[in-house]
């Protein structure tokens, strides 16, 4: 394993932290409205510490991140058996999908950034049930703009279903102060894709509007749960994708995160359709709810609900994929 931690800053004191243990982001220091400088990224003190700690803090999750309904999908009339790691269904691309894997990295210069990275890694033909070889790149950048932009690539030799993001738990306070209940959070959709009883989207796209499920306009973490919506009482919680209102492909806003008492602000910009929002109901005792993953990516259950936008990468084209975490103050 390479317990490297590899750094990317800027200027204006923002710091983040890499390793190359599942393309992960380990720490995202930031200055607070004081200029007190903390991580606002749940994580562990050191490397090894992830390799038997939570298996997604920071991770790149693929060949499909999300679930897929009993770890199963249908292509060209052939049905592809994954790994069921989450009671029936395939999560994240499975036991040993991309967030353990061990990615090769090499610094690179690009002209908008003050600092990069490019992490590769090679998924084999038959991996964890997946058709064809993958070549994937991510690279993560630095900007002067406080903005940590994540560039995603990925070419096939056979058709094969590809859905990659980025599973970081963002805390504005800094993480270990409090939880994040009281985040007042936006989300630029009209629109959710309610759960069915086997806890993925049953195909239908449904309006936030008079839901707890609206958060056109910001609203606290903790009044979203109060809500008494029977998709969050059903999830316990909120683990749900919205539909972005934005054009297919084009980077576009998704959401704004913010924190009052710190002033600290985060915008999350994406060229994905969705964005999974989950709030960590996992973590045990007083980490619970202790931070908020922002997942730009397509739908969950994408490869067996037709009507939802295309997962499927055929070997002539090329998976791209672009979310900007852009930091600043309220």
């Amino acid at each position: 394993m390479d317990n490297t931690i590899y750094k990317l800053t800027n200027k204006n004191g923002i710091e983040v932290e890499l390793m190359a243990y599942g393309a992960r982001i380990k720490s995202i220091k930031t200055p607070d409205k004081h200029g007190k400088i903390e991580n606002v990224v749940l994580g562990y003190d050191t490397v090894p510490a992830y390799y038997k700690g939570d298996p997604f803090f920071g991770a790149i999750c693929g060949r499909v991140a999300n679930r897929i309904e009993n770890a199963r999908f249908v292509m060209d009339g052939k049905t592809y058996i994954l790994d069921a790691n989450n009671q029936n269904n395939h999560l994240h691309g499975g036991n040993t999908g991309f967030h353990v894997q061990n990615w090769e990295v090499d610094e690179i210069e690009l002209p908008t950034a003050d600092k990069a990275y490019r992490l590769s890694l090679k998924s084999e033909d038959g991996h964890e049930g997946y058709p064809g070889n993958l070549d994937v790149q991510i690279i993560y950048a630095l900007t002067p703009q406080n903005e940590l932009a994540i560039e995603y690539q990925a070419t096939t030799d056979r058709l094969t279903p590809v859905n990659l993001t980025s599973h970081g738990y963002f805390n504005l306070n800094g993480t270990g102060n409090d939880n994040v209940l009281e985040h007042d959070l936006q989300i630029n959709a009209t629109h959710f894709t309610p759960l069915s009883s086997s806890y993925v989207p049953s195909g239908e796209i449904a309006p936030v509007d008079g839901r707890g499920m609206d958060f056109r306009t910001f609203k606290k973490i903790r009044e979203a749960l109060e809500s008494k919506d029977e998709q969050i009482e059903f999830a316990r919680g909120i683990d749900h994708n919205w539909v972005i209102n934005k054009e297919m492909d084009q980077l576009g806003l998704a959401a704004i995160l913010e924190e009052q008492i710190s002033g600290r602000k985060m915008e999350v910009f994406t060229t994905k359709p969705g964005l999974q929002v989950y709030i960590a109901m996992h973590l045990p005792g007083e980490q619970k709810y202790g931070g908020v993953a922002l997942e730009a990516q397509h739908f969950a259950n994408s490869p067996n609900i037709p009507a939802f936008p295309s997962v499927f990468l055929k070997p002539e084209d090329t998976y791209r994929h672009t979310t900007v975490y852009k930091f600043g103050l309220i």
